[in-house]
């Protein structure tokens, strides 16, 4: 738990659609998961095969879909032609935390609206540059995020803090930077959420009274205000590697998928008490392709 969206909350919108008259032909289910996992494996695990069948809606792996390049601030970026051309895009992410932007929640989940080379190309570009381009150009017209258990610390899951919370609202930016009050993260440390606002997706200015709270009665609680500070159950996200002093780690150009498996096997060997000032230098990232000589351990 804590890493994907729950299924239930798709259910809830598809049926919200579907009770304002839109029709099930018209409705679409897309996602493309990170580069070395299947989408189609996920939409088993994570429901949502059986979840299009019972709506008879459409179910799209991005993966295999045709991109067109679109003109952004930091370049051209080959984009789904599904995610560009949908008349309604609904943003369905997870508040959760991430090893190695600190959160991600609104505008870093459209990068799932990528094919699998711009995503490596993504890392090599610096990850936030890119995140908060194709946020100019990709606008979702409403996002709904799934708090109802994400990982504060860390984007595959596995450590789920239960808060039984959503939220909603048209401006990416503001819900990121209300995400990180609810992680206990500054939006400072979340380099993409002031670049997109730069880039003027939203703003990052959010202040009390922005936020309304509804309370499980359909009438709202309090006024909420940002909640800067909230404390997460953990803080581990880009602190892992702080946390064991005795690593050395090379990083050039390490994607997400590696950095996350890496980051569970250095735990995993903490937790067994192994030594981990002993390990070799180890090397992560494409941008160690193809070297041959380079002493210690190469992932990825």
């Amino acid at each position: 738990g804590g890493a994907t969206t729950h299924p239930e909350i798709v259910a809830g919108a598809i049926e919200y659609l579907l009770d304002a008259g839109v029709a099930a032909h018209d409705i679409t289910i897309m996602e493309g998961a990170w580069v070395g996992e299947s989408t189609r494996r996920a939409f088993e695990n994570c429901g949502y095969s059986v979840l299009a069948r019972r709506y008879g809606v459409g179910l799209i792996d991005l993966k295999g879909d045709e991109t067109r390049a679109v003109d952004t601030p930091a370049g051209k970026i080959q984009v789904c032609v599904h995610a560009l051309e949908t008349g309604f895009l609904l943003n369905l992410p997870v508040l959760k935390g991430h090893c190695q932007t600190v959160m991600t929640c609104a505008l870093k989940n459209l990068k799932g609206c990528l094919p699998d080379s711009e995503k490596r190309r993504f890392h090599t570009m610096g990850l936030h540059r890119p995140i908060a381009a194709l946020a100019s150009v990709l606008r979702p017209a409403l996002t709904l995020v799934d708090s109802l258990c994400g990982d504060p610390g860390f984007e595959e899951g596995g450590n789920p803090e239960v808060t039984n919370r959503m939220y909603i609202g048209e401006d990416p930016v503001s819900l990121d930077v209300f995400g990180c009050g609810l992680l206990g993260v500054a939006p400072e440390e979340v380099t993409y959420i002031g670049m997109a606002a730069a880039l003027g997706v939203g703003s990052a200015g959010l202040q009390d009274g922005d936020v309304l709270e509804i309370g499980s009665d359909g009438k709202p609680i309090e006024a909420a205000g940002i909640r800067a500070g909230q404390p997460a159950a953990q803080r581990r996200h880009a602190d892992w590697r702080t946390l064991h002093p005795g690593l050395r780690i090379e990083e050039d150009q390490a994607c997400s998928a590696c950095t996350a498996s890496l980051a569970h096997a250095i735990e995993k060997l903490a937790r067994e008490g192994a030594d981990l000032s002993a390990l070799p230098t180890l090397h992560i990232g494409q941008g160690f392709s193809g070297h041959t000589t380079i002493p210690g351990i190469g992932i990825g």
